[in-house]
């Protein structure tokens, strides 16, 4: 979490007035694992006991359309299946490098009815390898998969490998994509 550096990305946006003030709350892994591989079980105590307690917490606006997850690599994985799960909750889903390696990771969302999601997903060009899992040809499926469904997507490509340097370059055009009062420039 420190390398995503995600509080400076998130002043600077709110400083520019690019997006309005939001609340990010960020959950670290104890076993990203087996929290974030489709686990029904993380997926149910996020949306239904830590937004619960954040929205006891802080002013919150509630709507879907104000909430977003977002996660890289297998964060994106578990952030795609939260935002699909949990659709009355977030509105907004974001995924960087998301570990769509697997066909089954994409059946649940081709098999289900369209929901109201907005989807931002990018991925490196070098992530074609990495550790033997080709994670551009998966974000590649999962975004013609969301294209066919008629989903409101950005996707973008970028000739960077699976790092944080990367993804912290790129958090900037999700949450402009999601809230931006200006337009995302590329």
């Amino acid at each position: 979490m420190n390398f995503a550096k995600i509080n400076n990305v998130v002043d600077s946006l709110i400083h520019k007035k690019e997006i309005p003030p939001i609340l990010v709350v960020m959950v670290p892994p104890i076993n990203r694992e087996q929290e974030y591989g489709n686990n029904p079980a993380f997926a149910r105590a996020f949306a239904t006991e830590l937004v619960p307690m954040i929205d006891q917490r802080y002013r919150t606006q509630a709507a879907p359309s104000s909430r977003a997850t977002l996660g890289a690599s297998l964060g994106g994985l578990i952030a795609v299946f939260i935002g699909q799960n949990y659709p009355q909750v977030f509105g907004n889903v974001a995924g960087q490098s998301s570990g769509f390696f697997a066909e089954t990771s994409l059946e649940s969302l081709r098999n289900a009815p369209k929901i109201n999601l907005v989807f931002h997903l990018d991925v490196g060009t070098y992530e074609a390898n990495f550790h033997g899992r080709n994670l551009l040809e998966g974000n590649r499926r999962l975004r013609d998969l969301l294209r066919e469904k008629n989903y409101r997507l950005q996707y973008k490509e970028v000739h960077e490998g699976h790092s944080w340097g990367s993804w912290r370059a790129r958090i900037a055009d999700a949450l402009r994509f999601f809230w931006g009062t200006l337009p995302v420039k590329y």
